[in-house]
């Protein structure tokens, strides 16, 4: 839900492109890397986890860093845009990675609309399915769970 809200707020038109910088950085806080390339948990240097997006017109899928789509929303071609999760979202099983840590598949559907100052507007439906790491970790007073995202994937759009 705090993904979905920054979302709504860095594509809006009402705030400043210097607010919404500080909605993009606080955004990618919620990915592996934070919108940069990462070592996994082998070690293994990973490119930075990326978001696909498609039309529902074009059916053109599109594959960008998490931080460049963000940074695009910032400056769409819409007056207002709403985004939403329209379905329960679907948890797979979680699978341990190693000691602390798992990863598990949600599959969301998420709308967005789109309106122009000329009254036209853009609507679409997209599945996505997204990577995510489950992260314990221990505070002093005692263990707490961290979950980050990873790759979103567009699986259908209508």
């Amino acid at each position: 839900n705090r993904f979905q809200s920054y979302l709504t707020f860095i594509g809006s038109k009402k705030n400043s492109l210097d607010i919404k910088r500080v909605y993009i950085k606080q955004a990618l806080q919620l990915f592996i890397g934070k919108g940069e390339d990462y070592e996994d948990v082998y070690g293994n240097p990973q490119p930075a986890v990326g978001m696909e997006t498609t039309s529902k017109h074009t059916k053109k899928k599109s594959w960008q860093t998490t931080k460049r789509y963000l940074n695009r929303l910032a400056t769409i071609d819409y007056e207002e845009i709403e985004i939403a999760w329209v379905d329960t979202c679907r948890v797979s099983n979680f699978y341990k990675v190693k000691d602390g840590m798992y990863s598990a598949t949600v599959t969301v559907s998420q709308r967005f609309a789109g309106y122009r100052k000329d009254g036209r507007s853009y609507i679409d439906t997209t599945v996505k399915s997204i990577d995510i790491h489950l992260e314990e970790y221990l505070t002093p007073v005692g263990k707490r769970y961290r979950i980050l995202f990873g790759d979103i994937e567009a699986i259908e759009t209508y």
